[in-house]
This record gives structure tokens, C-alpha cells and sequence, in this order.
């Protein structure tokens, strides 16, 4: 039976509302945190230099960490609905070792999509060196690494896996499981990160469809945990980006031998879970979606910057 138009893009509409409400709150909560305790911290000491207060401040992470949990909350309750945590299989050891390994080797196809891009744009006076920065500098303050590592994936997956995906399912589990972790990348705004925040997002996606939430979220608190590890360790040791560099290749070594292996399965669950019919057209004619699509869409391409010879 097809779906109902008007019913879908109702449906696709709210989505993109939630992703409103989230985004907004988050950026209003984090700008008025910093800037009142900036404000607060310049009274007591007029000496200091307030922009550099701000900075200070907004490194800590501490804003982050209270917009990000009060707007996923703000979302639910949108939703009318409390987060689940329901597993459908236990996801043990071997299997988050095995999507370990698969993400480690997305990351290496996603930064391989990227070194052709780059040198395209370098040759229109472009590059991402500022993007790069934003995706990988670690943080330096005890209460970033904490937002970094365990309230950002958390509130990531409460919102892209536990309500989005959880919303696309009727249409299909392979349409939910994509477009979450489309949408996953964009809200990124980062043209370095969008590639493999779309790739892994599709990991985090099928270990909450087959598995749980709470597989998808140990799994990208390791990404996390490995990415501020990895920022914080080779800043004092070079070496370690070699070390790095040649994990992330038998990773994607590994990747390829597995998928192929698991090639019959993988068919088998794309032809098992077809989307419905006009699904993927009603998802993007949607008004809002669109608008949504379009906003972080261009906000990814922005993310270049400028190149001075």
C-alpha cells in the first residue's frame, strides 16, 4: 500500500521542527552560559581580557554539557515520549570489537573521500585546514573531554538513533538507518567530518536497529574517547599519528574483507527491509525537511575557508 502524502510529510515536517528546537536551544543555551559567566568572571577581575574569558570559558565544555542535555530532553518531550534504552539482541564484546574495527575503517574511507576533494579545492585558492582543526584538536579542559566523550555521544544518539531513526523506521529499516546518519552528518556543519559522521552514523544506526541504543552509544564513546586520545597523545608524540595512520589501514583492510564476507547478508537485509514506496520523495519535498537539509547543507560548504599564499 503506498503512503498517505499528506500523513509522511506531516510526519517529515515535525522531524525537521525537532531538529529546530534542538539546534536553537543548543546554541542559545551554550552563547548565553559563556557569555554571563564570562561576564560574571570580567566583574571580578576587570583586568582580564573578555574575549579571552570567553574563550577560556567556552573551552571548558561546561555549556556544552548543560545544552546538550537540555535540549535533547526538550526534544522527547516534543515527542511526548521517554528515551529507550530496549535492546533487541545483547550486543557483547565480539560484536562491539567488530564495529570497532569497521568504524576505525569507515573513518579511513571517509578521510580517503576527502584528500581528492581537498586538493580540488586547493586548486580554487580553498582549503579545510580550519575544519580539520574543529574536527580534531582535543579538548584541554577535564570537563570538555567529559562533553566530548560522554555527553555529546549520548545526547547524539538520544537524538539521531532513540527519536529520528526510531521516527523512520515505518518507512523502512534501511531509509531510517541512512537518512538518520545523513542528517547525523550535516548537523556537523563540517565538511571534513560530514564524510565520516555519515559512514559511521549508518554503524551507530544498525547497532541501535539490530541491537540497542545504548550498543550505539558505547560504541561512539569509544570513536570519541579514541579521537580526544588521539589528539592529546600525538600533539606530544608524532609518531603515534604513524601508528595510527597504519591501524586505520589494516582497519579498512579488515572492513573490506568482512563486508565481502558478509556481502549475501548485507543483500539480504537491503532487500529485507525495502523502503516504501515514494518514502525517499516525500522525505525530501517536505518544506521543513528541505529547509533543514538546505541550512546545513550550505553551512557544511561554508566550513571551507579561504587560502593565503
Amino acid at each position: 500500500m503506498d503512503l498517505d502524502k499528506r500523513t509522511a510529510k506531516r510526519s517529515f515536517n515535525f522531524m525537521a521542527l525537532a531538529i529546530i528546537i534542538y539546534n536553537i536551544l543548543f546554541i542559545a543555551i551554550v552563547n548565553m552560559t559563556d557569555l554571563g559567566l564570562a561576564q560574571y568572571i570580567y566583574i571580578k577581575n576587570p583586568s582580564m581580557d573578555l574575549q579571552e574569558i570567553y574563550d577560556i570559558v567556552y573551552n571548558t565544555g561546561l555549556s556544552l554539557i548543560l545544552a546538550s542535555t537540555i535540549s535533547v530532553f526538550a526534544v522527547y518531550l516534543c515527542y511526548r515520549q521517554p528515551p529507550s534504552f530496549k535492546r533487541n539482541k545483547t550486543a557483547g564484546f565480539k560484536t562491539i570489537f567488530i564495529f570497532f574495527i569497521l568504524m576505525q575503517g569507515m573513518q579511513f574511507f571517509g578521510n580517503s573521500i576527502l584528500q581528492p576533494f581537498e586538493l580540488f579545492l586547493s586548486q580554487l585558492g580553498y582549503g579545510m585546514e580550519e575544519a580539520t582543526s574543529l574536527a580534531s584538536d582535543p579538548s584541554i579542559y577535564i570537563s570538555g573531554i567529559v562533553y566530548s566523550v560522554v555527553f555529546a555521544p549520548l545526547s547524539e544518539e538520544l537524538l539521531f538513533r532513540g527519536i529520528i531513526m526510531k521516527k523512520l523506521a515505518p518507512y523502512g529499516k534501511v531509509f531510517a538507518i541512512i537518512i538518520s546518519a545523513f542528517l547525523f552528518g550535516l548537523i556537523h556543519q563540517n565538511i571534513v567530518q560530514f564524510p565520516i559522521t555519515f559512514l559511521v552514523g549508518m554503524l551507530f544506526g544498525y547497532l541501535a536497529m539490530e541491537y540497542s541504543l545504548g550498543a550505539a552509544v558505547v560504541l561512539h564513546i569509544l570513536n570519541n574517547l579514541l579521537v580526544e586520545a588521539m589528539g592529546f597523545l600525538g600533539s606530544h608524540w608524532d609518531a603515534l599519528w604513524t601508528v595510527n595512520n597504519m591501524f586505520m589501514i589494516l582497519c579498512a583492510v579488515a572492513s573490506i574483507s568482512l563486508l565481502a564476507v558478509k556481502g549475501k547478508a548485507i543483500n539480504d537485509y537491503w532487500n529485507g527491509n525495502k523502503t516504501e514506496k515514494n518514502a525517499v520523495k516525500y522525505f525530501f519535498t517536505s518544506g521543513l525537511m528541505l529547509a533543514v537539509i538546505l541550512y546545513f547543507l550550505i553551512s557544511t560548504v561554508l566550513s571551507v575557508n579561504s587560502v593565503s599564499y
